[in-house]
């Protein structure tokens, strides 16, 4: 078990992480409290839509340059500038959400910002684990970490931001995602890390653009895993949306019900996170990343074809397990693969096709199941998934004898 969390030997990354874990709670109960606000003063689904697709996409345009970024500065002063603005962004939200008269524009305008300032977050965070660990062979380890904290913090920060806004109403959970950022700030002036060599990065935008382009096209196992990452990542990982229209229009579920289906899409996510922290033996990391997507794609068919309210509960677990272990693992591959001169970089288009190509699934899955049905949406978005994991599959195995 000791091993499990063997990448908090690491003093820098100790600390990173007990600042993470408190920010990442009060970042979910912003996040519930956000679209509660927003939906409870306009009654509006589409603007609580709209809210949400607007803090998203920003990281589409802005990811690769986010990483650019990164790879010119020091990535802690990078980390440190996009926590102190997403502190007084919780702040500016706390102060105009405490009012008798809603300001949704400029609330809508604040979560766009929010947007804005995760596309430079995002590279720099996953961007510096590396730089916090000492021994090399624990990078996947923290990465992992770092899945089970986020799994475990949206559970957590969800439950204690229903309480709160219940009890003391949404700014007061605004204000508490700004203290937590104010912990993060102060931990991360204790943390070390080991020196940026190559952040002396000279050149133009579309020049810095294009070496990594170059080099993600030269790298071939690379290639395929953000390929394959980003088919998953548009069709699968807006599970959410998937469930929620299957639970309603085929299962003819409750709310209440729905909510435990997908209660169990997080008690996966945590397991997958044990699991791929649990590995010793990091060199066999590029085997695994396709297996995930074939796993999840059986249980996106077996979800449609069996259907059942047992079935999606056990499915909804094994779908968690496998799109958190396509994260981890598709993370942990290229930063163990990739050279630090390059790191804000790879980060940047990793957070694009995380974060940014999300939106866009939701709205093909959304005009999918309008106009061909749910259960014939989970079977096509089942097969192309298995289908990408085969391809993805036999191409890093003939990589790998090559």
């Amino acid at each position: 078990m000791v091993e499990v969390f063997r990448s908090l030997r690491s003093r820098n990354f100790r600390l990173f992480f007990i600042g993470q874990t408190t920010s990442l709670i009060g970042t979910w109960m912003q996040r519930i409290a956000l679209s509660y606000y927003i939906y409870r003063t306009t009654g509006s689904p589409f603007l609580l839509g709209l809210t949400d697709f607007l803090s998203q996409i920003p990281a589409l345009f802005l990811g690769m340059v986010g990483g650019i970024v990164a790879d010119r500065t020091s990535k802690k002063n990078l980390f440190i500038t996009t926590q102190t603005l997403a502190l007084i962004q919780a702040l500016l939200l706390a102060l105009f959400t405490n009012t008798d008269k809603p300001f949704i524009p400029l609330i809508i305008i604040l979560g766009f910002f929010l947007g804005v300032i995760n596309s430079f977050d995002m590279p720099a965070r996953n961007a510096l684990i590396p730089l916090m660990i000492e021994n090399k062979e624990d990078i996947s380890n923290a990465i992992a970490m770092v899945g089970m904290m986020v799994n475990m913090a949206r559970i957590i920060g969800s439950s204690i931001g229903g309480f709160v806004i219940e009890h003391f109403g949404e700014y007061f959970c605004f204000i508490l995602n700004a203290i937590s950022f104010a912990f993060v700030i102060l931990t991360l002036f204790f943390v070390r890390i080991r020196e940026e060599k190559d952040n002396v990065m000279t050149g133009s935008l579309i020049s810095s653009l294009r070496e990594i382009l170059g080099y993600v096209k030269q790298k071939r196992t690379i290639l395929i895993t953000l390929s394959l990452f980003t088919i998953t990542n548009l069709l699968a990982m807006p599970y959410v949306i998937s469930m929620t229209i299957f639970a309603r229009d085929v299962l003819g579920l409750s709310a209440k019900a729905l909510g435990i289906i997908l209660s169990a899409l997080g008690i996966g996510a945590i397991i997958a996170g044990f699991i791929v922290a649990s590995l010793k033996n990091t060199s066999f990391i590029g085997r695994l990343v396709p297996i995930p997507a074939i796993i999840t794609g059986i249980a996106y068919i077996t979800t449609a074809i069996s259907p059942g309210f047992t079935i999606a509960l056990i499915t909804s677990a094994i779908i968690g397990l496998s799109l958190t272990s396509s994260i981890i693992l598709t993370n942990s591959f290229i930063q163990i693969l990739v050279p630090d001169s390059l790191r804000g970089r790879i980060m940047g288009i990793y957070t694009s096709l995380f974060i940014g190509i999300a939106p866009i699934g939701s709205l093909i899955i959304g005009l999918l199941a309008e106009h061909v049905g749910i259960i014939k949406t989970l079977i096509l978005i089942g097969s192309i998934t298995i289908l990408s994991g085969i391809i993805a599959t036999l191409i890093i195995y003939r990589s790998n004898k090559e």
